[in-house]
């Protein structure tokens, strides 16, 4: 007897069924190759959303599509941040095969990635916003990239190409990636918490700002899917996923269901049945494949991923019976590498070095990374022997965790030491020892690790405000323009009175301090201040925080040049030049900064080191 799809739901995500019946899932095949969308989301925890369970965020765009096709209740990413999960994705190889590992790694050169394998069965291939991670998506042959992603940008493009070839067109928006709106519409004390948390003021408060993105990542997916009906006809397979779990501990950078579950939508008239369900386990990997056989084209041998387009016309319910997943780090906020393989109703995670502190971006970096609520849970966790205990158990991890996700989905009970499971945890020991082998995974650790034994080198970060060395961040005001400016812009007495002003500081798209008043999608930056000095300092030196390439200037002067991008505020003593075109009275800061895809942050504060 079939259930309901919500209840059904709710069955699987919480254990009670590792497969339920629904409703027949698809209609009728269709001869045509399709034209193919596929919307991206940043950080998306899977059951964040209406079709997944959830009833305190809204997400009615999410729902829509969810109700004209089906939900895939058990997709997965290969890795739980974004770079090593989009090279997979565009690859169809695991991150140990394509090079990228760590975050911010891209695949090797020389790998054949899904632009060329669509163009060989003659598709155009488009991608707007965040598709690949970074500078990598000049890498992959789109033909047409634009690391803007809004709705009128997407709609010019659809209504002046040809359409004599077909399309498969990706949409990433940044949504819900940190920093999170800090004003919503959400009310904090109504809002259900996973067990993973602590509950407190700040936790909420972040909670609901977390939700307020989900919204505006929903409100940004109903404009694309509008957009792909209007433009491109009805035959249009329509898919909707996320790259690896929120921003909370537990989730990214992590490899419980709450880091590599993925949310996965998808509907095509005519071919999928509305109200459909599958749980069919299936990977970010598979997508490659999957797209190059619906486009009518041979899947590539040798790759990782394997088609499930079979599972989308209907042809068979059931896809992988196991998944695999990686993590290997994310710079010096996170190195703590970890293995996982899980089953329908099984996880095991191996921790390649349990002698590691396990931090992330949410304890070391800014406030609005998280800082803001996990010092909340330190607190607490002075008085609370439960807070405390979920602080360290996010830092402190056992070499192996075993888990049974029907029993237990939030996977807070560790099984590993548990006799009654030491013949699987042995064969699943043994099968991710052999799978590691076969990836030529060597199990790279890529920073210089926090250990446990020094308390000191992973202590949470201080509060944004500080640089973490107690040197106090000022508020400034710029003068900024994203139009290219004449020369002498960043020499004093030009004339930058057509340039618009806003605060520094870490903003967020859509608020007062949003980037400097500009939005994700801005490529280049220019900007101007004034700072003025009673006396020449001791020891002058900038204080920086920058997305990507940055030049600054003082007096017409280039005194620093910046390349990638910071988690913090650092400083950078002046040279002899720039020494010598500091001045007291006012100086002229001038700062160029430049990013290939995505938003823009710039904050350039001239200080004295010696204080």
């Amino acid at each position: 007897m079939a259930m309901n799809r919500r209840t059904a739901i709710k069955a699987i995500a919480f254990g009670a069924a590792a497969w339920v019946g629904t409703r027949p899932l698809f209609g009728k095949q269709t001869a045509h190759r399709p034209n193919v969308v596929l919307f991206l989301t940043d950080d998306h925890g899977w059951w964040d959303s209406t079709p997944y369970g959830a009833t305190d965020v809204r997400t009615p765009n999410m729902q829509r599509l969810a109700d004209a096709g089906v939900i895939f209740t058990h997709a997965f990413v290969p890795s739980p941040s974004c770079a090593p999960c989009r090279g997979a994705m565009l690859t169809g190889l695991m991150p140990a095969r394509n090079g990228a590992e760590a975050n911010h790694t891209f695949p090797r050169d020389g790998i054949k990635t899904l632009p060329a394998y669509l163009h060989d069965v003659g598709y155009e291939v488009a991608a707007f916003g965040k598709v690949a991670h970074g500078r990598d998506v000049g890498r992959h042959g789109f033909d047409h990239h634009d690391a803007r992603y809004d709705a009128d940008r997407v709609a010019a493009y659809l209504r002046g190409r040809n359409p004599a070839n077909p399309l498969c067109l990706f949409v990433g928006t940044h949504e819900p990636h940190v920093p999170w709106a800090e004003e919503h519409t959400y009310d904090p004390a109504a809002l259900s918490l996973p067990p993973t948390h602590v509950d407190t003021p700040q936790t909420r408060e972040l909670r609901a700002r977390y939700y307020q993105d989900v919204t505006q990542a929903d409100t940004e997916l109903g404009a694309i899917y509008d957009l792909a009906r209007k433009h491109l006809g009805p035959d249009v397979l329509f898919i909707y996923t996320s790259d690896h779990g929120a921003q909370w501990p537990f989730a990214k950078w992590n490899l419980y269901d709450a880091g590599i579950r993925s949310p996965l939508l998808a509907a095509w008239p005519g071919v999928i049945k509305p109200h459909a369900l599958s749980t069919a386990m299936v990977s970010w990997i598979d997508l490659l494949p999957t797209l190059v056989e619906l486009a009518g084209g041979t899947p590539p041998r040798g790759i990782d991923g394997r088609s499930f387009a079979g599972v989308l016309r209907g042809r068979t319910d059931t896809h992988r019976d196991r998944i695999f997943a990686t993590h290997s780090g994310d710079g010096r906020m996170n190195i703590y590498p970890m293995r996982a393989l899980r089953t329908q109703q099984y996880k095991y995670i191996l921790n390649l070095h349990p002698e590691f502190a396990h931090t992330t971006h949410i304890d070391q970096a800014r406030g609005k990374d998280g800082l803001i609520y996990w010092l909340s849970w330190v607190n607490r966790g002075k008085a609370d022997p439960a807070a405390a205990a979920i602080v360290n158990r996010y830092h402190r991890r056992p070499r192996e965790e075993l888990y049974d996700l029907q029993a237990d989905p939030h996977e807070l009970r560790n099984l590993a030491d548990d006799p009654k499971h030491a013949d699987r945890l042995a064969g699943f020991r043994t099968e991710l020892q052999a799978w590691m082998a076969q990836q030529g995974d060597t199990r790279t650790v890529f920073a210089e690790p926090r250990l446990l034994a020094d308390p000191a080198s992973w202590a949470p970060a201080s509060l944004q405000g500080t640089t973490g060395t107690g040197i106090a961040v000022p508020k400034a005001v710029w003068r900024y323009t994203t139009e290219s400016p004449s020369d002498g812009w960043e020499k004093p007495g030009f004339d930058a009175g057509g340039w618009k002003e806003g605060p520094g500081g870490f903003g967020r798209i859509r608020q007062p301090a949003a980037r400097v008043g500009t939005p994700w999608q801005t490529a280049d930056i220019w900007l101007r201040r004034t700072v003025r000095l009673k006396k020449a300092p001791a020891r002058p030196a900038l204080l920086v925080f920058h997305d990507e390439d940055a030049e600054v200037y003082l007096n017409g002067v280039r005194v620093a040049v910046f390349s990638g991008h910071t988690r913090h505020y650092v400083t950078k003593p002046l040279d002899a030049r720039g020494r010598k075109a500091l001045k007291p009275g006012e100086n002229l800061l001038a700062v160029h900064c430049r990013q290939t895809t995505g938003g823009q942050f710039i904050d350039v504060h001239v200080i004295d080191a010696a204080r």
